[in-house]
Formats: structure tokens, sequence, C-alpha cells
């Protein structure tokens, strides 16, 4: 049980995707917002000696630091590969040979102009270039799903990207790009947490469920989205579900008083 892996921890990592966890999905993505009450629990965590917290989104670093401001936070954007240690003015890349970042961003920078192109066939469509990958957000216009996927195919099919496919957005990543799966593991250990709650919602927080790191609990936030199997040990209903967990957590951590945490066991 989680719990008892809490009582034993000496140093625990609480790590949330943003979009669809702590956040509900919305319409256009520059108005998402925490949840109520969901930057005050963070900044009571991040101030405990023995906890760290952590944001990790495929958002700009930039974007998910402004969008989600919790003093003493780790954040880490574009898929892992955009990072920043608390109090830091701006963002650093995560680990990469520099030579890696100059390439990475002008292969975005080419095929975001590609895209662009492509969309004016896709009315209705957002095109997100951010720093370390493209995505098209087709929630408004559903109906150029098929073209979308097969647009990025076949630009991928060249090798030099993969496609990450999300809750109504597509996604193209150059293929050095670093995952959440190794960015997640790579804080914990850096961090020094021998225990770690992962909270995500779509496929690309499954890199994280799946990655091989046993000090890593993964939560899977269920949606009506493509909903299907996860290698998350965990899962809750909502963002709603998702504060009322990091709250049992907290309470569990603290061990003040008794409260049930309502996850359900995934079934193998």
């Amino acid at each position: 049980m989680w719990t008892s892996r809490l009582q034993h921890a000496s140093r625990v990592l609480i790590a949330s995707d943003f979009d669809g966890t702590l956040a509900e999905i919305v319409p256009q993505p520059e108005a998402a917002a925490p949840l109520p009450g969901v930057l005050a629990l963070l900044r009571r965590l991040a101030q405990q000696p023995r906890m760290r917290v952590a944001l990790v989104s495929g958002r700009a670093l930039s974007d998910l630091q402004a969008r989600c401001p919790v003093p003493g936070c780790w954040y880490v954007g574009g898929h892992g590969n955009e990072s920043s240690a608390p109090e830091e003015p701006a963002a650093h890349p995560a680990p990469h040979q520099p030579e890696d970042h100059v390439r990475i961003r002008h292969q975005i920078k080419t095929v975001a102009a590609e895209i662009q192109r492509r969309a004016a066939a896709w009315p209705g469509v957002q095109v997100e270039a951010k720093p370390y990958s493209v995505a098209v957000h087709f929630r408004q216009a559903p109906q150029w799903e098929a073209g979308i996927q097969a647009a990025f195919s076949e630009l991928a099919a060249s090798g030099a990207y993969r496609v990450m496919l999300g809750r109504q957005l597509a996604e193209l990543l150059p293929e050095g790009a670093l995952t959440k799966g190794l960015a997640v593991h790579r804080l914990r250990t850096r961090l020094g947490c021998d225990l770690a709650f992962y909270f995500g919602d779509d496929v690309t927080d499954e890199d994280v469920f799946s990655f091989d790191d046993v000090h890593v609990i993964g939560v899977k936030v269920e949606h009506g989205e493509g909903t299907g199997a996860t290698a998350a040990a965990y899962r809750v209903r909502s963002p709603t579900e998702v504060l009322a967990a990091l709250r049992a957590i907290e309470q569990a951590f603290l061990a003040v008083g008794e409260k049930t945490l309502h996850f359900s066991a995934v079934q193998p």
C-alpha cells in the first residue's frame, strides 16, 4: 500500500502534470488555470523539509511557471526538455549536450513552419510552437483529426521525429528529445527522494508510469477521451480527485488523523 511506503520514506517527491490533472481541460489551452485550492496545497507541500514538489508538463517552461506559481517548486517543461530549480529566474535546458539543444531547436523551427503551412487546410485548429515540440490542438475542430494524424505520421516517417497523440491534440517531437519518464527519474534521483508520486492524465504521462523506476508510484487521472490500459498503479477520476488525493497524502505524511485515499488500484 502507498501508505506503508510513505511511512518508511525519508524524502518524498510529489510530481504532477498540469493540464487535465491540476487544471481542467478547456477548449483554449491559454485559458487553463489550476483548480481552486491547488496552489495553496502545493505551496504547503513544498514547504515541508522532507518533501519536494515538481510540475512536469508538455507546456513551455515559462508558460508553466507563470500559470502555476509555487515557491520552492521544481518545474519541468517541454516533456522533460526544459527544467528549472526553485528560485531560478529563467529556464535552462534539461541535461542534453549543448549541441543537441541547438539541433533540436532548429528542427522544431523548421517543422513548425511546415505544420503551420499545412494547417491552412484545417480551419479551427490551433498550432502551438514550443521550444522543443510542435502541437496541433483540434478540440474545436475534431473533423480534422485523421488528416492531422496522417500528416504527422508522414513527417515522422523520416525518423527525425516522433508523434505523441494526446487529448484532442497531436504533438511532434525530435527523436532525440527527452521524455517525462526519464525527466521524473532524474529529478527524483537528483533530489534524493526514495519515494515519488506522479499524477498524470495523458498518453505522455504513460512514459512516467511505465518507466523502470520502482520508487515512483503512478496515479492516472481517468477521462472519457480514449482512456485505456495504463501502467499506473492507481487511478482517480478527475482533477478534483487529484486535489483530494494530494490532501490525503499530506495528512498521511504529517501523521495528522486518519483519512482514506480514494485511489482504486488498477487491475492487471
